[in-house]
């Protein structure tokens, strides 16, 4: 579910389906599940280079170093990702996370990787204690530092709560601004384990469910704009260092390119037509 709350109204609802891996049981997956693969072209597929940004090392090595980076150690910990994975060679993750968990099944660490549609990474990472857990739902607060909609402002803050057990995963992303909540998305799921006979079923029920994603963030863009007649802004440079470049080109993000510069230049046409008339009433 994703809900735009200010300044209007919009919300829509889809389903969609996760996988929760351990980043130690990749290589086990690519050889027991049949139609998954790793670092190979398949059905269904991780690609190291997707995720953690660049860097050398696994995805799970890159993770650790990271998470070190804010001084948390999480080198013998089980770090679970939840993901889309690529589709026939397709994929778009707006978010994923790393969950990363002690001896004990505690939750110890979040990575929040967060994706635009123009190609750029950024992570928020924050440690798991006492306080951030209530009765099993962890809390976190991060400042927004990454562009991610030509209809929101660089400032506010995400309140991100998540709830992880063996059979079910639910998050929430909230952000805040001048004092009100101005958007959330949310997503809500059971699990399975992943078999070869669980992976067909879930792709036949919902055989575009992750290759439309793209296509339907761009759609709601444009609902955006021509009924809710909210008005883009040009995407700015990143305002974080830690911020990670686009690491290759895409049509999608030549198509976001133009259909922003397209509603840029009709607002701007808009607004002098409207000049225009005031001068002549005046």
């Amino acid at each position: 579910m994703h809900a735009r709350l200010a300044p209007v109204h919009h919300e829509f609802r889809y389903r969609i389906y996760w996988f929760g891996i351990d980043l130690d049981e990749l290589d086990l997956l690519d050889r027991t599940v049949r139609g998954f693969g790793r670092n190979r072209f398949s059905l269904v597929g991780i690609r190291d280079d997707d995720y953690a940004g660049p860097g050398a090392g696994s995805i799970r090595q890159r993770i650790v170093d990271r998470v070190s980076l804010h001084g948390i150690d999480v080198e013998d910990d089980k770090i679970m990702l939840m993901t889309i994975p690529r589709i026939a060679g397709y994929v778009f993750n707006p978010v994923n996370f790393y969950m990363c968990r002690g001896a004990d099944d505690t939750l110890r660490a979040i990575v929040a990787e967060v994706r635009n549609t123009f190609g750029e990474m950024h992570h928020y990472i924050a440690a798991a204690d006492a306080e951030s857990d209530y009765n099993g739902m962890h809390k976190f607060r991060f400042k927004k530092r990454f562009y991610v909609s030509p209809f929101l402002s660089d400032d506010g803050e995400y309140l991100v709560q998540i709830q992880c057990t063996d059979d079910r995963f639910s998050a929430s992303i909230a952000l805040e601004q001048e004092g009100r909540t101005v958007f959330t998305a949310s997503m809500d799921g059971r699990g399975r384990a992943l078999t070869s006979g669980s992976l067909a079923t879930t792709l036949l029920r919902m055989p575009l469910a992750a290759t439309v994603i793209m296509a339907r963030i761009q759609w709601q863009a444009i609902l955006l704009r021509l009924r809710g007649g909210l008005r883009p802004r040009s995407k700015p440079a990143p305002v974080d260092i830690r911020t990670i470049p686009a690491s290759r080109s895409s049509v999608w993000y030549w198509i976001r390119n133009r259909l922003l510069r397209y509603a840029e230049s009709s607002s701007k046409f808009t607004r002098g037509k409207q000049g225009s008339r005031e001068d002549r009433r005046s």
